[in-house]
């Protein structure tokens, strides 16, 4: 959110389009013509359906991951703190509940991984990163990406929201870190590779600024 809400000031927030829910995902599935125009479209909506749609056509991918750990409890923590409909079946105000529908829900496992490669996989993810030349870093990389961007976008705007606070992070217990372990390696596997070639996601994201930049020419 914080990196979107950085584009939004760039790009103008009519020209940005967010899928957060359900809802907003199922409208981009079903849809044809009616975002690919939009300088900039961003959410939890796996990159082959970015691609298969056209989106890819005059824009270039940028992805952030996180550790497992980090994820799942900000996950859960975002859970607790927000009503909204896809979470009212998901038993999120006790741990040990939670942990025990986390470990049951295929669909939840090495989710990162699932946005890049249908079999969950980090080396087919890694391949779909690679061949689609996404820009994948860190989510603690977000300022240094920003600034080459406001650099080449000649802004002075950084990102300016964060996502909740440190003082409301609740405390990953012992099974939940057994659940993350067990069921989130490749998602493990897949941010120690994109962080292990984060200056080759550097470079390829000044290439891809200077690619746009020419063909808006």
């Amino acid at each position: 959110m914080s990196f979107y809400y950085f584009l939004e000031e760039i790009f103008g927030k009519e020209n940005c389009t967010r899928f957060g829910d359900n809802n907003s995902v199922t409208d981009f599935l079903e849809s044809n013509e009616k975002y690919i125009e939009a300088a900039c479209l961003s959410g939890h909506i796996p990159y082959q359906f970015f691609r298969d749609r056209g989106c890819e056509n005059k824009r270039f991918s940028i992805a952030f991951l996180r550790n497992p750990e980090a994820r799942e409890i900000s996950c859960l923590s975002h859970m607790k703190g927000n009503d909204y409909s896809d979470h009212l079946n998901i038993p999120s105000e006790n741990q040990e509940d939670y942990w025990k529908y986390f470990s049951s829900e295929k669909t939840l496992h090495n989710i990162q991984s699932s946005y890049f490669s249908e079999d969950r996989k980090s080396i087919s993810a890694a391949d779909c990163i690679l061949e689609g030349r996404i820009c994948v870093f860190d989510i603690d990389d977000i300022f240094m990406v920003a600034d080459i961007i406001k650099t080449f976008a000649k802004v002075n705007n950084m990102p300016a929201h964060t996502n909740g606070s440190e003082s409301k992070r609740i405390e990953l217990t012992s099974e939940g870190k057994k659940a993350i372990e067990n069921h989130c390696a490749e998602d493990n596997a897949l941010h120690i590779w994109v962080k292990n070639n984060r200056q080759f996601f550097l470079d390829q994201l000044k290439i891809e600024l200077w690619k746009s930049y020419l063909q808006s020419k």
